[in-house]
C-alpha cells in the first residue's frame, strides 16, 4: 500500500498504520462486512502505550555484551530491540493522538475516520446497498469523564465527555439530519450549498428558495435523540440529565431504561433571536453498564467467607442491617432475601420470575419508610420514590421538544434492582394497575398516543403503605383500609403489618433508649458487599429440594383455614425465598434450613390474617362461606329474596345479619348478586 495518501493527514494515517488493527496482513484481512464495524480507539490503552519509552544500547555497549554471542543470538536480540524502537514510535503518535484529542478533538475524529477510510474502503464498495463508512469509537475513555451535573458549557463545550447515566427516552422512528443542503433560488434561478437550513439566496437576498432534498449535494445521515439521566441511586438529590444524539449504526441499539456509558462531544448551539444556548451530547460510542460495581478486596472476600461459615449468616447480616431501627429481624431478614433474589425458572417459553415482593402495611410511625430508604444499604441498584413523577412508577407518555416520547418511570429504570415505593397507596390507580405486568413477567408494554414500546423491568418492588384511617385493623376489610387493588396484594411474597400496640412503660422507654444509642457497625457496606457476591450464586432446584419445597407447601396450605387460599403463587414465593437464603450461605442447592427459613417468613406475614390469604382480596373464608350460602339460597328459592328471608335461614348457618349484609355487598361487586327492585335480592344466572 503507498503510505502516503494525498488529500489524508500524514499523521492519522501513520498511527492507524501502526496500530494493533492492522498488525495482521494490514489492509488485505479487510473485507466490506469488517469494516462496517466500528473501530476503536481504546483511550486507556492510548495512554498506556503513550508512557512506553525504551533507550537501545549505543553500539559499542552492544557489542561489549554480545562479545561472546552466536550470530543467531545477536539477530535475536537486535530483531526484539528493533520491534522495541518501532513501539517507541507509535508511543510519541499515541501522546500525539491523545494531546490532540484533548486540543481539537472533532478536527482529530474527522481527519483520524478520514485516513482509516482511505486504508479500509476498496473501489466499489461505496456502490453497495447500505454502504456505511467506517468510522472510529472511543472505549475506556475515563480521561473525559465528567459527571452529567458538572458539564460546563463553557469549558466542556466542543469537548469529548464519557458520561453515564440511564436513558430517559429515545426519539422513533429516527429521522434525517441534514449536513449539507441543496437550494435552488426560484427568483434568479441559481443553486446553492448550504451547511445549515436559511432562508434565502446568498446572490440575490430572495426568500423565495426550495430546499432540493433528493439533490446529489444534498448530505445527511439518521439520527435519533434522547436524554441521558445520572443513576438516581447514587444521588442525594434530583438527578440531572443531558440530550444526545444517537447516529447511523447506533440506531435503534438501546431502550429507554438502559444503563449506558457514553462518548461524545458536548455541542452547542444558540437559541434563533434569544440570548440563551442548548446544549447536548452527539454520541461517538454508547454501551451497555453492567449492575454491578461493587468491588471486593481480598479482606471484604475473607469477611464475607467467615459469615458464610457460620451457623447463621442471614441472622448475622439481618443484626449487621439497619440497626438504628430496633427489631424487626423477619423484616430485615426477608429485605436481605429480597435483594439477592430467587432463581428466574424457565418452562419452554414462559419463565416464573425470581424476584420477591415485599410490602410493609400498616400504622403510620413504624419505620416502614425508614426501610425503604436503608435499602441502598444492601441493594446496589436501588430507587426510592415517595411521590410519582411525571413518568409515574410504568412508562408515561411526555413531550421532548416538539416530540412524543415514551418516558419510563422507576419500575423501569430500577430494572435488575429494587423500587422502593413509599405511600404506594396514594401512587395513580393507572400507575398501580400498570405495575401488574412488571411484577410478574418483567416486562412493560405501553401503547399510547401512537407510540408503542415494550420496556424491561426486572424489578423487585419494596413498597409501603398505610392505612386511609390513620390506624390498621385486622379485624376490618384490608384492600377497602388500605385503598390497593386485590390483584396487586396478590404479587406482593411478603406483607409485613406493622402495629402499633400498647406496652408498658419500661418498655416503650428500653425501646427509645435503643433507638438514642443504636450499635455501631464497623462497616456499614459490608452488608451490600456480601448481597452482591451472593448474587452470584445460582442454586439448583435438585428432586430433593423439590421434595422438602413441596412438603413444606402442603402444610402451609393445610394451616389456611379452608385450605384454598393458599395456592400455586404462595408455592412460587416459598421456592423465591429458598433460593434466596441458598445464595445467602453460598450454596449449589436449596437445602432443608433454607425451606425452614422460607417457611418462618412466610409465616410472619400470614399469621396476622389468620393464614386466610383470601382476606388481601376483601373475602376472607368466612365471607367467602355467607356468599356462598346466600348464592345457594337464591337458587334453591329460584326468585329474588328479601334481606330478611336471607337472614332468617342464615341464622341457622350461624350466619349473623351483619355477616349476610356483609356477604351480600361483596357479592355485588364481583358481579354475582343484584337488586331487581328495591330491598329485594336476585343472583346473576
Amino acid at each position: 500500500m503507498n503510505s502516503s495518501v494525498p488529500g489524508y493527514e500524514q499523521w492519522a494515517y501513520d498511527f492507524i498504520w501502526n496500530s494493533p488493527l492492522f498488525e495482521y496482513g494490514h489492509r488485505d484481512k479487510f473485507t466490506y462486512r469488517d469494516y462496517m464495524d466500528e473501530f476503536s480507539l481504546d483511550i486507556a490503552e492510548m495512554e498506556k502505550l503513550s508512557e512506553y519509552h525504551f533507550e537501545p544500547p549505543t553500539a559499542a555497549e552492544f557489542a561489549a555484551f554480545s562479545a561472546t554471542w552466536t550470530d543467531e543470538q545477536k539477530k535475536k536480540v537486535l530483531d526484539e530491540f528493533t520491534y522495541k524502537v518501532m513501539n517507541n514510535r507509535h508511543s510519541e503518535r499515541c501522546r500525539e493522538v491523545l494531546r490532540k484529542l484533548d486540543e481539537e478533538p472533532i478536527q482529530t475524529l474527522r481527519q483520524l475516520d478520514d485516513a482509516l477510510y482511505a486504508m479500509v474502503v476498496r473501489p466499489g464498495d461505496e456502490q453497495r446497498e447500505g454502504f456505511r463508512a467506517p468510522h472510529f469509537k472511543i472505549m475506556n475513555a475515563e480521561r473525559f469523564h465528567r459527571e452529567i451535573n458538572d458539564l460546563d458549557t463553557n469549558t466542556d463545550s466542543q469537548s469529548i465527555v464519557q458520561i453515564n447515566g440511564a436513558l430517559l427516552f429515545i426519539t422513533d422512528p429516527p429521522e434525517i439530519e441534514f449536513t449539507k443542503l441543496a437550494y435552488v433560488c426560484n427568483k434568479c434561478s441559481g443553486a446553492f450549498v448550504a451547511d445549515k437550513p436559511t432562508h434565502s439566496c446568498p446572490e440575490c437576498n430572495s426568500e423565495n428558495i426550495t430546499f432540493l432534498p433528493e439533490d446529489p449535494e444534498t448530505e445527511g445521515r439518521n439520527m435519533q435523540e434522547g436524554a441521558l439521566q445520572e443513576h438516581v441511586e447514587d444521588l442525594s438529590g434530583s438527578p440531572a440529565s443531558v440530550n444526545l444524539k444517537f447516529y447511523e449504526s447506533l440506531i435503534n441499539q438501546f431502550t429507554p431504561g438502559d444503563r449506558l456509558s457514553v462518548v461524545g462531544i458536548l455541542t452547542t448551539k444558540r437559541v434563533p433571536r434569544k440570548s440563551t444556548f442548548v446544549y447536548w451530547v452527539d454520541v461517538i460510542s454508547a454501551e451497555t453498564e453492567g449492575d454491578s460495581k461493587v468491588v471486593l478486596t481480598e479482606d471484604d472476600k475473607a469477611a464475607i467467607a467467615a459469615v458464610a461459615a457460620g451457623p447463621d449468616p442471614l441472622g448475622t447480616l439481618a443484626d449487621m442491617f439497619v440497626p438504628e431501627i430496633i427489631g424487626y429481624p423477619e423484616v430485615k431478614k426477608a429485605l436481605i432475601l429480597q435483594a439477592a433474589s430467587g432463581v428466574e425458572l424457565e418452562h419452554g417459553a414462559m419463565k416464573v420470575r425470581g424476584r420477591i415482593h415485599v410490602l410493609l402495611a400498616g400504622d403510620p410511625g413504624k419505620a416502614k419508610s425508614q426501610f425503604l430508604m436503608a435499602n441502598r444499604r444492601i441493594e446496589e441498584k436501588s430507587m426510592y420514590v415517595s411521590d410519582t413523577s411525571k413518568a409515574g412508577l410504568t412508562v408515561a407518555v411526555n413531550t421532548a421538544g416538539n416530540k412524543r416520547v415514551l418516558v419510563p418511570g422507576i419500575l423501569v429504570l430500577a430494572n435488575n434492582g429494587t423500587a422502593c415505593i413509599d405511600e404506594l397507596d396514594k401512587m395513580q390507580k393507572e400507575d398501580r394497575e400498570g405495575m401488574h405486568s412488571a411484577m410478574e413477567q418483567g416486562t412493560i408494554s405501553k401503547s399510547k398516543a401512537g407510540l408503542r414500546g415494550i420496556f424491561r423491568a426486572n424489578t423487585s418492588v419494596l413498597a409501603a403503605a398505610n392505612p386511609v384511617y390513620g390506624r390498621f385493623d385486622l379485624n376490618k376489610d384490608i384492600p377497602d383500609q388500605l385503598k390497593i387493588e386485590s390483584s396487586l396484594l396478590d404479587r406482593f411474597d411478603l406483607i409485613f403489618w406493622f402495629i402499633d400496640k400498647p406496652q408498658s412503660k419500661e418498655s416503650d422507654m428500653r425501646d427509645a433508649l435503643r433507638v438514642l444509642t443504636p450499635p455501631q457497625v464497623s462497616d456499614p457496606e459490608f452488608v451490600k458487599k456480601y448481597v452482591a457476591a451472593a448474587k452470584a450464586c445460582v442454586p439448583q432446584l435438585t428432586e430433593d429440594s423439590k421434595n422438602r419445597i413441596a412438603s413444606a407447601y402442603s402444610e402451609l396450605r393445610a394451616m389456611s383455614p379452608d385450605g384454598l387460599s393458599i395456592g400455586l403463587r404462595s408455592m412460587h414465593a416459598l421456592r423465591r425465598l429458598a433460593e434466596a437464603s441458598a445464595k445467602i450461605r453460598f450454596s449449589n442447592a436449596v437445602d432443608q434450613v433454607d425451606v425452614d427459613c422460607a417457611v418462618s417468613l412466610l409465616s410472619e406475614s400470614w399469621k396476622a390474617i389468620g393464614y386466610d390469604l383470601d382476606r388481601l382480596s376483601g373475602t376472607g373464608s368466612f365471607v367467602r362461606k355467607a356468599i356462598d350460602f346466600v348464592e345457594k339460597f337464591l337458587r334453591d328459592v329460584g326468585r329474588a329474596a328479601t334481606m330478611e328471608e336471607i337472614s332468617s335461614f342464615g341464622l341457622n348457618e350461624k350466619f349473623s345479619q351483619f355477616d349476610i349484609s356483609e356477604a351480600i355487598e361483596k357479592g355485588k361487586r364481583m358481579g354475582m348478586f343484584y337488586e331487581p327492585t328495591h330491598g329485594r335480592i336476585g343472583v346473576v344466572k
